[in-house]
């Protein structure tokens, strides 16, 4: 889908890795079920993919088809069996660590680079033909095998591609430093989620969180620990606040586009529309409040994404929500506020 213009969008690319020509359709299929799983808030998959759901129809998103040599990934020894693939985009599984699942970051660079994007608003995943679990994730790239517990780990290293979340089990070491991280923090007492746990929102921080001295917010209870529902509410909000950092239109898709002008005949109308997807409910917790003001601040439409224009006895669509009527001839600007309540 694409729903808006590439800078000012969040992007998401998929790229395919050790898909063989014949296996075109299988990453075909792996893609639209990584898709369903972020559009739809209540899947079959017993896993949320919160908070991307909610802002699913403000993101841009490609695939990128690139056949591989042999079908699969690399499993050098000792941690695997010695396997050597002749894989597209030269990935590989550690050979310490058969969890570790790398790819080169040249090659996905470049062959990212045939997709529309400007890389520095966009997420490029890897999808990787092959059954034994694994990824990596980091600085905008991750790669994900296509395995049983694909979801989890999808999850869980866009968490660390696109948003810059910590792993919340233990490395084996301590850090002496001050280490900023966003899900994790040195202090069980002095945390920047403090007030969550004032509230009762969160219990008090839990050991061990990417180091052995540093605490998480939520034990057992989060992908960036392990194999859970979804991501804890620490994680949420920090991916939730980064998105809106990076850039991203709430209001795409729209009609005008933006810097475009509608011009109406006399005796016609027209339909202005923003984002339909969004659950617009005005005052609520957790929804999202849209009004339409004229160029005087005047509300004229309110809890709706689209806005009818027209002049008298025009033939409108009935579809429109709130219609306005202007007899005479001139210009009319309108601002559509869109508010997230979440």
């Amino acid at each position: 889908q694409i729903v808006g213009p590439t800078r000012q969008q969040k992007n998401v690319v998929f790229i395919s890795s050790g898909y063989t020509e014949a296996e075109q359709d299988t990453f075909t299929t792996d893609v639209q079920t990584l898709l369903s799983l972020l559009e739809q808030p209540e899947n079959s998959f017993g896993i949320s993919a919160q908070p991307y759901t909610r802002y699913y129809s403000t993101m841009n998103f490609f695939q990128v088809w690139y056949p591989s040599t042999d079908s699969g990934a690399s499993h050098p020894a000792p941690a695997g069996d010695g396997t050597t693939k002749d894989n597209n985009l030269d990935c590989s599984y550690g050979a310490t660590s058969e969890r570790i699942l790398s790819c080169s970051r040249t090659k996905v660079q470049l062959v990212g680079s045939y997709s529309p994007p400007d890389p520095t608003t966009t997420l490029y995943i890897v999808l990787v033909n092959d059954a034994s679990f694994g990824g990596t994730g980091g600085s905008g790239i991750c790669s994900v095998y296509n395995g049983e517990k694909m979801f989890v780990v999808f999850i869980h290293e866009v968490g660390h591609a696109g948003f810059d979340l910590s792993d919340e089990y233990d490395y084996g070491v301590t850090e002496s430093k001050d280490v900023s991280m966003k899900n994790c923090h040195k202090s069980n007492t002095e945390t920047p989620w403090n007030a969550w746990i004032l509230s009762g929102i969160l219990p008090r921080p839990s050991s061990v969180c990417t180091y052995t001295n540093y605490f998480k917010p939520t034990p057992g209870a989060c992908l960036m620990e392990s194999d859970q529902k979804s991501l804890c509410p620490v994680c949420a909000a920090s991916t939730l606040n980064q998105i809106y950092t990076t850039g991203m239109s709430l209001a795409a898709p729209r009609w005008p586009s933006e810097y475009e002008v509608a011009h109406v005949a006399l005796g016609e109308g027209v339909l202005l529309f923003v984002n339909d997807k969004l659950p617009y409910k005005r005052d609520e917790t957790g929804v999202f409040d849209v009004k339409w003001t004229d160029k005087d601040g005047l509300e004229v439409a309110a809890s709706t994404h689209k806005l009818g224009f027209d002049h008298p006895n025009a033939s409108f669509p009935v579809n429109a929500t709130d219609v306005v009527s202007y007899t005479a001839v001139g210009t009319y600007e309108f601002t559509v506020t869109i508010v997230d309540q979440t």
